[in-house]
Parts: structure tokens; sequence; C-alpha cells
């Protein structure tokens, strides 16, 4: 077990790999081919263009919203349970210590297919998300921690996309404010 700290709450430092290459599954095709197949996709690029605009890009940016604005509840349902109690863990020791991590003009560049699970449960989609925004912490009264305001921070994230098999909605069916 591990005991976490909240040292360097604030601190920035420039990522590093956001120009790596995106790490993707052997035989990724072979998995598309069975989704398309699954649902019966007559286009997969259509399919993908409408994930990644009406899920990937809606997803994201409303998350980090509720990031920015500190309202992680409103977003709880769209996250697994690790992944919220760690965001969380970070949100509760900014406003301890009265500082807010902002995220502003979020701008997505790209969104790369890394990966393709699909089991008699669960389907799921990994993918990398390639973005930038202003990324800074600042204390309550408004002084800047770390980070920047002026200067956007490059950044990419995998994340995956997890529904029950099964699922026949159309993607911007989904709602942001239902599970």
């Amino acid at each position: 077990q591990e005991a976490f700290t909240n040292q360097g709450l604030g601190y920035y430092a420039q990522e590093i790999g956001t120009d790596y290459p995106t790490i993707v599954q052997p035989a990724i095709n072979t998995y598309v081919n069975q989704f398309v197949s699954n649902h019966r996709l007559g286009d997969w690029n259509a399919y993908w263009a409408n994930f990644t605009d009406n899920i990937a890009v809606r997803y994201f940016n409303e998350i980090y919203k509720s990031w920015s604005e500190l309202k992680w509840e409103k977003v709880r349902h769209l996250l697994t349970d690790r992944l919220y109690d760690s965001y969380n863990f970070w949100m509760i020791n900014y406003k301890n210590n009265s500082m807010r991590n902002k995220l502003e003009k979020i701008n997505i560049q790209r969104i790369d297919m890394a990966a393709v699970e699909v089991d008699q449960y669960y389907e799921s989609f990994t993918v990398r998300i390639f973005a930038s925004c202003f990324d800074y912490t600042e204390t309550a009264a408004g002084k800047l921690i770390g980070g920047s305001k002026n200067q956007p921070r490059l950044f990419s994230e995998y994340w995956t996309f997890i529904r029950r098999t099964g699922v026949e909605k159309k993607e911007a069916e989904f709602s942001l404010y239902n599970c």
C-alpha cells in the first residue's frame, strides 16, 4: 500500500511523450472488423467520425469542464470508480489548500484509435487524444502558482470508452447527463 501526498501541488513540468507514436493494439484491424461485423456497420470511417465527434470530444470537454469548475459530481456517472477517486483525491487537495486547477480553451487536435476490445459483456475503444489548453493552478485570491494563462500546454492522453455489449444506439443519442 502506498500513501500519497500532495507535495508539488501546482507544480508543472513539460509533458514527455506527447510527440511519441501512439501505442496501437497488435492486429487492431481484426478487432475493428469484428466490431463492424457485430454492429452491421456499413462504413467504419463514418462510424469513427461520429464516435469522435459525438462521444470522445463531447465527453472529454465535459469532464475537464467539470474539473475546472470544481463540479466533479456532475460527471460521476461518466467515470469508473478508480478514475473518479483518483481525480477526486487531487480536487480535494486543491480545495483544502485554497487552490484551483483550471483547464481553459481546450483544443483537440486529433484522436487516434489505439485498441478495440469486444467480449460477451463489454466492448471498448481506447483512443489517444492529442490536445492543448491553458493549464494553470491559482490560489483562491487569483495568484498564479503554476502553469500558464498565456502559453497553451500540449498533451496527449489515452482514454478508454466502455459500454455494455449489444448496445445499438447511435452515438448521437448518447447523453452526457445519463449513465
